[in-house]
């Protein structure tokens, strides 16, 4: 409709996120607080990154890996691509304005392909930042090497707005979208 009311994009977004995050972190501390008290020790600041929004790069300064703690592994751990989505939010606004008046200055068939570029910079970053036998927790972690997922959506986002022409009915093509994906998967199980 041509229009966009910051205020009421964060307001949507507290509604959806803060809500059932809060009940699912204060229903797990309570647990916690009854049968294993001692995971309870220092869990303030993690509390703390996890509603803030930096959980990613807390775990990122507390050297935290995600692929080595199998015992004695926090029950947040999961929450660090929440933060990731929670800092896309944040600056979201700010991409999609500065992508608007762009798109009247360039033309909006050649500025979605941003969204692509950031992207690629976002993976190759993390090909950079990637050294093999070590712990590539840093990597997984960063916002900066994991918005390339985001980025893709808004990439595609774009174009569907951009280029009517080649967008098809997704609903037609679900079921074999499904089934071409189920066979990937099962492929990639067995042979990687």
């Amino acid at each position: 409709r041509g229009e966009f009311h910051i205020g009421s994009y964060y307001k949507k977004r507290i509604k959806k996120i803060v809500p059932p995050l809060f009940t699912m972190v204060m229903g797990i501390c309570c647990f916690l607080t009854l049968t294993h008290s001692s995971l309870m020790a220092g869990i303030r600041e993690e509390i703390f990154s996890i509603f803030l929004g930096y959980n990613n790069w807390w775990q990122i300064g507390q050297k935290t890996s995600y692929f080595s703690k199998l015992s004695s592994a926090s029950p947040f751990t999961h929450l660090w691509f929440l933060a990731v989505e929670i800092q896309v939010y944040l600056l979201w606004p700010f991409l999609f304005l500065l992508y608007q008046k762009c798109c009247q200055v360039i033309g909006g068939k050649k500025m979605c392909f941003v969204f692509l570029l950031l992207a690629l910079l976002s993976a190759g970053k993390m090909l950079f930042l990637y050294t093999p036998n070590e712990d590539p927790s840093r990597v997984y972690y960063g916002t900066d090497t994991m918005a390339f997922s985001l980025l893709i959506g808004m990439f595609l986002g774009a174009v569907r707005e951009q280029y009517e022409k080649i967008c098809f009915p997704i609903k037609k093509y679900t079921l074999t979208f499904f089934m071409s994906s189920l066979f990937i998967i099962v492929l990639l199980f067995f042979t990687v």
